[in-house]
């Protein structure tokens, strides 16, 4: 594992090394606001535009028949307050197909910021698509020093992506037709939304991601880690800090990174949230870019994350993690960080490390157990692939990794459908990592816990199916009959699972989410009863109405 784990290290770090190279310091100071939550029609008087690839009808922008130019939006003399102008309370609506050239970047450019009170909207109407062989850095839409902007895939600004523990398609789509390692183009760093240095509070919400790379499994044209040059659907680097960034309720298929947040500088609020993800090297990537960065609050929250084999490579240059959150530079930490509700599964790879990798080395460049605290609860991740590194024992870091940081681990649910390697266990940690691990249900893997260095106070777990005994860190040995058939998956099965009600009740520790199980399921409060182990409070789903029932008004 060490040898596979000195090369994991040494290319994730040099991820975000050419950051400082790459971009200058660029001055400004910028309010750090709570959480960016966007309502539709927050603007007292909202101004309506709409764009189309080409001037359509009286060219007015008065709606999609009447519609200007996409070049109207690039135009700054169009930005204001004016009543014919985009500025704050104004919504751009996108009408129909833009089709762009292959290596179009910042198709559309922001030219302004809204407010708190009165943001910009870029809504996609219905059948909305950007389109391109393949995008360069600045995607279909960037952001540059701007802020207050909200970008809607949905014209009615209808939850899709993961709602409710259920997989929703997106309507607004950015695609890439021919970008890939079977196809006529290679090219790396193909993004949909390019949020650039000084951006702040933006969200990005309801629109679906397609193919912006189309990897081929073990194929040498795969796209490969260069540092932050590679594809995503929604990047955000910023030397000046800020944050506020939520990209959440999106649809991605076929990208290097699903997310990339690169934070330097100070930030809070960063979110990734309720996302189906799926053929992605990395999901959510956050990490820091330079020295003495922070983020002070954030999740990666309620997710369904999925294969990663595809970006398989000869030589082992990818390695793939559904999360990664780490600091590899000095003094840079994150605090205040939750890892909940999310969905892991599918195909991981021969080339994996973990499917949720929270790194800090504990070298020089960043300080454990401190520079990350996060609190992980209400997930469930699966190994089903028997050809992953973890299964086959070739390397990797189990299924979930803490590396020199301090990790909360509750109320999680572990599965296998077998036993596999020494390498298939739940949880791994090293480099002076502090890790409690409390209320999970670990179920078919070789083992719950690895210890590679660090500190584990584990008690009140279920270990089922093991090779290895959990031993005292597991109260419950017996089966939690997960179902295989319920949606979304792994429930228990009914009120004579182990798991049911036999947890201990951490109502008491405040964690803020835990309070409630991943169908927002109440859990009892501080004293007042059991919980039930893992990621599903209750004994199995609800039933089903009887079709005859009906209601009676009278």
């Amino acid at each position: 594992m060490e040898r596979q784990k000195a090369d994991r290290v040494s290319s994730s770090t040099s991820r975000f090394r050419r950051l400082t190279l790459d971009l200058a310091l660029c001055a400004g100071v910028f309010a750090l606001l709570g959480g960016l939550l966007f309502a539709p029609g927050a603007a007292a008087s909202a101004t309506n535009i709409y764009l189309a690839q080409s001037a359509a009808g009286t060219a007015n922008g008065t709606s999609c028949s009447n519609a200007y130019a996409y070049t109207f939006f690039n135009n700054s003399v169009n930005w204001g307050s004016g009543s014919a102008q985009i500025g704050p309370g104004t919504t751009v609506h996108l009408c129909g197909t833009f089709s762009f050239p292959a290596g179009t970047s910042g198709a559309l450019t922001v030219q302004g910021s809204g407010t708190a009170a009165n943001v910009i909207r870029i809504q996609f109407e219905s059948g909305a698509l950007a389109t391109a062989p393949y995008w360069g850095s600045n995607g279909f839409i960037t952001v540059t020093g701007n802020g207050f902007i909200q970008i809607d895939g949905s014209p009615s600004s209808t939850p899709c992506g993961y709602v409710n523990s259920q997989d929703v398609a997106c309507n607004g789509t950015i695609q890439a037709t021919a970008n890939g390692a079977a196809l006529t183009n290679h090219a790396s760093g193909s993004r949909g939304i390019s949020l650039g240095n000084g951006t702040h509070d933006v969200e990005v919400q309801n629109l679906y991601c397609q193919h912006l790379f189309v990897p081929v499994q073990n194929s040498s044209t795969n796209e490969t880690t260069a540092g932050v040059n590679n594809s995503a659907c929604v990047f955000w680097l910023s030397s000046s800090g800020g944050g506020n960034i939520n990209v959440h309720n999106n649809q991605i298929d076929g990208s290097f990174n699903g997310v990339l947040l690169a934070y330097e500088g100070s930030n809070a609020g960063m979110h990734v949230d309720n996302n189906w993800m799926t053929n992605i090297e990395v999901g959510a990537q956050i990490g820091a870019g330079q020295s003495n960065s922070t983020i002070t609050s954030g999740s990666i929250h309620g997710n369904d994350f999925s294969n990663m084999a595809n970006w398989d490579v000869p030589g082992d240059p990818n390695h793939h993690e559904f999360i990664h959150l780490y600091t590899q530079q000095p003094g840079a930490t994150i605090s205040n960080f939750t890892i909940d509700g999310n969905y892991f599964h599918g195909t991981l790879g021969a080339y994996m490390t973990a499917l949720v990798y929270v790194e800090c080395d504990g070298g020089s460049s960043c300080t454990a157990p401190t520079s990350i605290q996060v609190n992980e609860f209400n997930n469930v991740v699966v190994n089903e692939d028997s050809s992953s590194d973890i299964s086959t024992g070739a390397g990797g870091n189990t299924m979930t990794e803490c590396e020199g940081s301090t990790c909360n681990i509750y109320n999680n649910t572990y599965f296998s459908p077998g036993q596999f390697s020494s390498l298939n266990c739940a949880v791994h940690l090293e480099m002076g990592s502090v890790v409690t691990v409390k209320n999970n249900i670990f179920d078919g893997m070789n083992c719950a816990i690895s210890n590679g260095g660090g500190t584990v106070t584990a008690s009140s777990n279920l270990g089922f199916g093991l090779a290895a005994s959990c031993g005292s860190a597991c109260s419950v040995t017996g089966d939690p009959k997960l179902s295989l058939t319920t949606s979304p998956k792994y429930q228990l099965t009914d009120a004579t699972s182990a798991a049911y009600l036999t947890g201990s009740n951490f109502g008491s520790l405040n964690m803020t989410g835990l309070l409630l199980d991943q169908l927002r399921v109440p859990r009892p409060a501080a004293g007042a009863g059991p919980w039930t182990m893992g990621a599903f409070e209750s004994s199995g789903p609800p039933p089903n109405p009887p079709r005859t029932l009906q209601a009676v008004v009278q």
